[in-house]
């Protein structure tokens, strides 16, 4: 055969789809090859590819570049290749195995390659299940169960077809369900939300994994050779669906540092594949990178760096392969036509942005902790009952007659709704079962036992259908059924159980917006370059034109990552915060709160047994202090019963003037930004947020009367305070409309509340220090961590294990469904009230920053900055500023967090609302000598939140303005990073062996 020894010329065939052979980032790599005058570019015409044969497609060519895409045939082009034995670039039987995601996550796993543990439902041509979803396949609103393998969502959906891109996000009830439809790219959405939709599909075979949080980032990565491997970094379509566009129209990527590991990843995918030139997606998480996807042959867009170095390696590759001299070096510069676009894009300040003291000083992270937005109150209700329904009813849902059941799946909550409409259709004052949307026509009451209620389970019964035909869609972010027995029969049957209904807690659209609008605050305030919206900035839906923190953010440069506990109302608090601050579009939060939001319940919702001790010991101080000790008389310069008489007289005003409203003429108006009605009474008519059912605000007030006094015990309960005042100020700013009495109960109510929930965190100062220390332990070890490390290096990422390489035709010759037997999930069906997602505390992803290739220009390319955000609720918030407050009583030194001026103010307002904030704010001083102590400072900002009377609410659309973030140490003077370390030190050690671990763990977080 004639060989290129014979010609001056090494001759490279394109055997493509024409569409692939002209686009620029092939031009661009075939100009510089071709440049050099050693090779000679050999195009086979797609006409010639689609209708001639073989032995006339162009021949001779030493190597060939040949790829799958839509429409080639692939089979042909292995036969020529078997003819005229050219040399590949990417081996072509391999991409065979590309079409099919099954084969490519078994080859992935067969090299040591993570990548996500997958469960296959398989159907036949006619829809029928085979292989192991035909022996078992269930699904639930919150899992599927395929053969023995049970999988919870959040879980992805794929199509075992590489081609198919049409990929499915299935969220859990918990986190407001519904499904996020992810696409090829049209216009400028990449994917859509269906709230109203859960099941999976059922039209062909797909694989499911469990969705893996990444902090809203994909990464693509372009390997050419199995030494050479370019990353870019772009927004994850499982956010917002909305794509990112340079003023040219395309994508913004930023190009990114890889790990030693994925560089590793890179070079096992690229030699395993077979192919040379390949493209793989990538998922980088709080315990490794995973590998998503296998595309075989793929360019990067734009990046003339890129197309250097491709060729060059491509070029090399091919003279050594033919005996030549192979010096070409590869380009590690920026291109001249590239330096002024990077220079804009990488510019550190937004255009005309005054930066004042960032001149010299630079801002290193952001770490706040948060108390969740505006919310309804929280309710409880309980029956003791020994209905046999509801004891049926625990039969059907609990593990064993001993055990709770808890109900919070829409499919449960149904069948409680369901069956509470059949046990009530008997009672006159019950009308509107079938008006609320229940399906009472498969419920049937036991004929045994007669229908007749008694008060007590009629008026539990009726506040039970009430709250659960709310309309919405069932959550159990915010309602939950619990059966707890508490008497058995001799054969250990349950004769009788407490059903306990928990609701409320819900997030408003005030809150939401709240939350929005104070992170748009937040992102101008915190973060130097930022501008306001109003005009500053030009409209551009490209980040990096736009300044700040959205500048940082879109170009790598922004280390962000949010945690929450597990509550609905705090989890979906942060999703709302963090749209607004990252600019995300749409109106869904639960595809944000999935994707960005992780829960920490042991750090941010926990209540360790040493702190619960130390705390009960603090209320029943507190009981003897406000209430006597036998509930004589209170002691001196305490509110006292008599306050507790006139709250009480108040609230009976109250219940009797919402009993003389006409519940079912009352208008109800929306609540939050749209808003168009003001909260005071219209003429002639009462009004109410359309958030809550008007029944329920009477039964509430009902209820919290005759909890705050028990007149058969003569007892007084001091914890219904709190409560009182939660849901009194919720009524003014939601439903003023409906009653006046809310403001005598307010004032009253506030001054007692202001009294109590100090001391419910200890009386002196001791105490509330310990509870903290206690409380707080694992959140203050976290803080310090992340301040930290945005001081000093980062750590190394581990390695990956020893690598025996398996080739892809290796692979095809041996059962796919042997290879996906070792890639499934745990064959144990996890508890029903558990996740199988499980997530390391301490733990945090590797951050994908800006690769300082692409930033020569910069002083100091490396620069990022770190946001950490911690949503909680009340109880860490007011430990978290008792730790802050009185962290220097442990010390021998005079330093302290909070100034006196400070404290006078928090003595002023002791209770910290809703949206409370506690901001930490790290800074390096370039003008301070490196290793002083005052070249690391930290601010210590505090906000209380919405605090204001709820007057303020008034004309605001519901939404309580909120208090400015201020210093707690003096004005202008932070502290040291080494001050406030020793400082929050001691709080931040373990309270027992247990959690030696983890506290030593935070430093790699």
């Amino acid at each position: 055969m004639w060989r290129s020894s014979e010609r001056e010329k090494i001759r490279l065939g394109l055997c493509a789809m024409a569409k692939k052979i002209n686009s620029k980032p092939m031009k661009a790599i075939c100009e510089h090859i071709e440049h050099t005058g050693r090779f000679e570019i050999v195009l086979f015409p797609e006409e010639t590819i689609l209708h001639a044969p073989i032995e006339e497609w162009p021949q001779p060519v030493d190597f060939l570049i040949s790829f799958f895409s839509e429409g080639f045939p692939l089979e042909k082009a292995e036969a020529y290749v078997e003819l005229r034995k050219p040399h590949l670039i990417n081996d072509l039987t391999a991409q065979h195995l590309l079409l099919d995601r099954r084969r490519v996550y078994g080859l992935l796993s067969e090299n040591g390659i993570p990548c996500p543990a997958a469960i296959v439902v398989e159907r036949d041509e006619t829809g029928t299940l085979i292989g192991d979803a035909a022996q078992q396949f269930v699904e639930s609103d919150d899992y599927i169960i395929v053969g023995n393998t049970k999988l919870e969502k959040p879980f992805v959906e794929k199509p075992v077809d590489s081609e198919d891109h049409n990929v499915c996000i299935y969220y859990p009830s918990s986190a407001g369900g519904g499904i996020k439809n992810l696409f090829r790219k049209v216009g400028n959405k990449s994917s859509e939300y269906d709230g109203e939709s859960s099941r999976i599909r059922r039209n062909g075979t797909y694989m499911y994994e469990s969705f893996l949080q990444t902090g809203g980032i994909d990464i693509k990565v372009y390997t050419v050779g199995p030494d050479y491997a370019h990353a870019e970094a772009r927004k994850s379509p499982v956010l917002d669906g909305s794509v990112n566009r340079d003023k040219n129209g395309k994508e913004v990527r930023t190009p990114v540092v890889l790990t030693p590991m994925e560089k590793e990843i890179a070079r096992r995918v690229s030699t395993a594949f077979g192919q040379m030139v390949c493209g793989f997606d990538m998922l980088r998480t709080s315990t490794k990178s995973f590998v998503i996807d296998v595309n075989g042959w793929s360019f990067v867009k734009g990046v003339a760096k890129y197309y250097e170095d491709a060729s060059s390696i491509l070029m090399q590759h091919m003279l050594r392969v033919m005996g030549k001299s192979a010096f070409l070096p590869v380009s590690r510069t920026v291109s001249p036509s590239e330096q002024p676009k990077l220079t804009k894009m990488l510019s550190s300040r937004a255009p005309g942005a005054d930066l004042g003291r960032w001149e010299h000083q630079e801002l290193l992270a952001v770490v706040a902790v948060m108390r969740h937005a505006d919310r309804t109150p929280k309710n409880k209700m309980k029956l003791l009952t020994r209905r046999h329904e509801l004891i049926s009813l625990h039969e059907h849902w609990a593990k064993s007659p001993q055990h709770e059941a808890k109900l919070k799946t829409p499919e449960q909550l149904q069948e409680v709704l369901d069956l509470s409409g059949s046990m009530l259709q008997g009672c006159p004052q019950f009308s509107k079962g079938q008006e609320a949307g229940a399906d009472l026509s498969g419920c049937i009451v036991d004929p045994m036992q007669p229908a007749q209620l008694d008060d007590k389970e009629r008026d539990g019964l009726y506040l039970l259908h009430e709250v659960l035909s709310g309309g919405e869609r069932f959550s159990g972010i915010y309602r939950k059924v619990q059966l707890k027995p508490t008497a058995w029969n001799q054969e250990g049957k349950v004769e009788e159980l407490m059903l306990i209904l928990k609701y409320g807690g819900t997030l408003t659209p005030a809150g939401r917006a709240q939350a929005a609008a104070l992170a748009q605050r937040f992102r101008r305030e915190m973060y130097p370059g930022e501008k306001d919206d109003e005009g500053l900035l030009p409209a551009s839906t490209d980040p990096t034109e736009q300044g700040g923190l959205l500048r940082l953010h879109a170009t790598q440069r922004h280390d962000f990552k949010v945690y929450s506990s597990d509550e609905g109302r705090v989890q979906m608090s942060a999703a709302a915060f963090t749209k607004g601050l990252l600019g995300l579009e749409g109106n869904e939060l639960t595809p944000i709160c999935v994707a960005l939001v992780e829960t920490k319940p042991a750090m941010l919702d926990d209540l360790p047994a040493e702190a619960e001790a130390l705390m009960k010991d603090a209320k029943a101080k507190l009981n003897e202090q406000i209430l006597g000790s036998e509930q004589g008389a209170s002691p001196k310069n305490s509110p006292g019963i008599k306050d507790l008489e006139v709250l009480h007289g108040h609230i009976c005003q109250l219940c009797q003037e919402l009993l003389q409203v006409d519940l079912d003429g009352v208008k109800l108006v929306t609540c939050g930004p749209d808003r168009s009605n003001e909260p005071a009474r219209e003429s002639g008519k009462d009004t109410c947020c359309s958030i809550t059912k008007p029944i329920l605000i009477v039964k509430r007030w009902q209820k919290l009367r005759d909890d705050l006094y028990d007149s058969k015990k003569s007892k007084w309960d001091l914890s219904k305070v709190m409560e009182i005042y939660d849901a009194v100020k919720f009524d003014m700013i939601h439903n003023q409309g409906l009653a006046a009495g809310f403001e005598p109960v307010f004032a009253v109510a506030k001054s007692l509340n202001d009294v109590i929930v100090p001391l419910e965190y200890g009386d002196d100062l001791h105490s509330r220090s310990e509870i903290g220390a206690k409380l707080c332990n694992q959140l203050t070890a976290k803080i310090l961590a992340d301040l930290q490390r945005s001081a000093g290096p980062d750590s190394v990422t581990s390695e990956l294990p020893e690598w025996s390489l398996v080739t892809a035709s290796q692979f095809l010759r041996r059962s796919v469904a042997k290879m996906m037997g070792a890639r499934q999930p745990s064959k144990e069906a996890p508890d029903e009230e558990t996740t199988s997602l499980t997530r390391k505390d301490s733990l945090e992803a590797d951050f994908a920053s800006l690769s300082p290739d692409f930033a020569h220009h910069l002083m100091n390319p490396t620069r990022r900055v770190r946001t950490r955000l911690y949503f909680t609720s009340e109880s860490h918030i007011q430990s978290m500023m008792n730790v802050l407050r009185y962290c220097h009583h442990r010390t021998s030194d005079s330093s302290r967090i909070v100034s006196e001026e400070a404290e006078e103010q928090l003595r002023a307002d002791p209770v910290f609302d809703y949206l409370t904030q506690i901001v930490f704010r790290l800074y390096e001083d370039k003008l301070a000598q490196k290793g002083s102590e005052d070249r690391y400072r930290v601010e210590i900002l505090f906000s209380p939140g919405a605090n204001d009377h709820p007057s303020a609410a008034r004309g605001n659309c519901h939404t309580m303005p909120l208090k400015e973030l201020r210093p707690l140490h003096q004005e202008g003077k932070p502290l040291t990073l080494k001050c406030l370390q020793k400082l929050l030190e001691p709080y931040a050690a373990s309270t027992s062996s247990s959690d030696a671990g983890k506290a030593s763990s935070f430093a790699k977080a």
